[in-house]
């Protein structure tokens, strides 16, 4: 008898890279929403404190009202960005939802059809050796 062999393993296989694939782009997409969150917050804690220090740093009231206005402008495209980061990491999260609920259907139908293969390997075997006997007690 053939040894087992699962049809679907090339699909399995395909679903378990893609999976892989994702879980990247979703730790790729998770490190830029930390790295604009916390930029956003050093920005905020600028603005913040920035009456007391920054002020001696930025000689005129009106520079200081400029850089202010730019780090908004900053906080702005931040938040933007911080927004279509997390619309992206959910659209992953729910591929990569999708890609294991395949892979474990796949999996589930491959010990299904491996333990099916294995009971009739062993259905045949034992009839094998029934013949076998019953051919040894008719000989004697």
């Amino acid at each position: 008898m053939k040894p087992f062999k699962f049809r679907l393993q090339v699909l399995l296989d395909v679903h378990e890279r893609e999976k892989e694939s994702l879980f990247t782009q979703l730790t790729n997409v998770r490190e830029h929403i930390s790295e604009l969150q916390t930029k956003t917050q050093e920005l905020q804690s600028i603005i913040q404190n920035g009456v007391g220090s920054n002020l001696q740093v930025v000689s005129q009231a009106q520079s200081f009202y400029n850089y202010v206005s730019h780090i908004q402008q900053v906080l702005a495209q931040n938040k933007t960005k911080l927004i279509e980061y997390e619309k992206e990491e959910e659209i992953l999260v729910d591929l990569v939802r999708s890609v294991q609920n395949k892979i474990k259907v796949l999996t589930k139908l491959k010990e299904k059809k491996q333990s099916a293969f294995q009971k009739e390997f062993t259905r045949k075997e034992q009839q094998f050796l029934d013949e076998l006997g019953t051919r040894g007690f008719q000989q004697l």
